[in-house]
């Protein structure tokens, strides 16, 4: 399996693999298709690497390159649930977390100023 390094924060990691298994249940419901049910795994299996291969130290997990797309539309999914249930934008905090899942080595300071100019608007 290729992996993707991802650079971020605990609370990064945890809101992402958060994303994951939420978008897996409503994308990819139990009892579903054996493709859907292959993409359900796999986001299911990518959240449990995320988790067992977080390093504190270096803020440094990995992904599967093959589903950098799908953690991707669970980040989004994950924001449009948020933004629907609080009436409050999040466009910052998404295009950070974005970065995060694209690879790109993001500070907590980074994360924290995406979150208080959303928190602002």
């Amino acid at each position: 399996m290729k992996t993707l390094p991802i650079y971020c924060s605990e609370a990064m990691k945890d809101l992402i693999c958060q994303s994951m298994l939420e978008y897996a249940d409503y994308a990819y419901p139990a009892g579903v298709d054996e493709c859907s049910l292959a993409a359900r795994e796999a986001l299911i299996d990518c959240e449990k690497a995320m988790q067992k291969h977080f390093d504190a130290e270096k803020n440094q997990t990995v992904i599967s390159r093959r589903i950098r797309a799908l953690v991707k539309l669970a980040i989004q999914y994950h924001f449009r649930v948020l933004t629907q249930e609080t009436e409050q934008h999040y466009a910052h905090e998404i295009a950070v977390l974005l970065d995060v899942a694209s690879g790109d080595n993001i500070l907590e300071s980074t994360y924290l100023a995406a979150k208080s100019q959303d928190q602002g608007q």
